[in-house]
């Protein structure tokens, strides 16, 4: 797969980092094309996450939405990991702007088009479920007995039964309406209540002490004087969770450079960042309100 020309990839990551609101017209014209392209190769996929509660709950994208989410899952409904490159030619042979990247253990490919950001994640399958990020474990039944519904004119798929697919996600109470954010704090919620990741993470940091420096990074926790914090509780989701030293530092283990939700606590602050992108040998700093 060719790589991005340096103007292309700036373009790309500025949209990859972009956090402002889609515009319902681009929105459904990127993702009416970008299901025309899978058609043509008999692939089928689904929506997922946010765009998948907008659709069932509320008949629309969600209005606070930075994205447009679509997922396939790797060896039914027509894909294959074969398949992939000839897939992302595809789309750019067609204007997408878009490259291969990894969040855990899928691979992460943002369809850029019409202003509009069309994140596909191709899922790997482990055993009978899948792993959403951020390491959600999700039935793999949930996705191999896809559901058709109506929306933006059209025909689409969604996880089946799809009321079980985001209350896993999501919670019990996703058909109540959040503010922008109060999402990822349920989905973080959903997390918590799986003990594999934080075993896993456990397990990591513990082969971690022996590794050398450039796989570890510090996150540094400051007051809202920039003074530094001791004792505030660091969780990177998929990694573990850790405490700040006297410096306000937290040293975490990172095989190589990920996208992970991160919490910070300390007395009555809390930060949560949904998606940090950690890159081993880097240090984050990490500064705490008045609230």
């Amino acid at each position: 797969m060719d790589e991005l020309s340096t103007a292309d990839e700036a373009e790309f990551n500025r949209w990859v980092d972009s956090v402002a609101e889609i515009d319902p017209d681009n929105a459904a014209k990127a993702l009416k094309e970008v299901k025309q392209i899978f058609d043509h190769f008999g692939v089928t996929i689904f929506l997922r996450q946010g765009t998948c509660l907008g659709a069932i709950r509320d008949k629309c994208f969600l209005p606070w939405d930075d994205d447009v989410d679509v997922g396939s899952v790797m060896g039914i409904h027509g894909f294959t990991e074969e398949s992939l490159d000839q897939i992302v030619a595809t789309f750019r042979s067609n204007g997408f702007l878009t490259k291969v990247i990894s969040l855990g253990p899928n691979p992460y490919i943002p369809l850029i088009k019409y202003s509009t950001r069309c994140d596909w994640m191709c899922f790997r399958v482990f055993g009978d479920y899948i792993v959403q990020f951020p390491f959600l474990k999700a039935p793999l039944r949930l996705f191999t007995n896809l559901k058709e519904i109506d929306f933006l004119d059209g025909k689409f798929y969604v996880p089946g039964p799809p009321e079980e697919y985001l209350c896993l996600k999501y919670g019990d109470d996703w058909m109540t309406p959040k503010r922008p954010g109060d999402f990822e704090e349920d989905v973080l919620e959903q997390v918590a209540r799986m003990p594999a990741p934080n075993k896993i993470g456990s397990l990591r940091q513990l082969i971690g002490r022996y590794a050398p420096w450039c796989r570890t990074c510090t996150i540094k926790v400051l007051d809202h004087n920039g003074n530094p914090v001791n004792g505030a509780d660091v969780t990177a989701v998929g990694l573990g969770c850790f405490r700040t030293n006297r410096q306000g530092c937290a040293t975490l283990y990172t095989p190589r450079e990920e996208f992970y939700p991160v919490v910070i606590r300390f007395g009555k602050h809390e930060i949560t960042d949904y998606l940090q992108k950690i890159t081993p040998g880097e240090d984050y700093v990490y500064r705490l309100d008045e609230s």
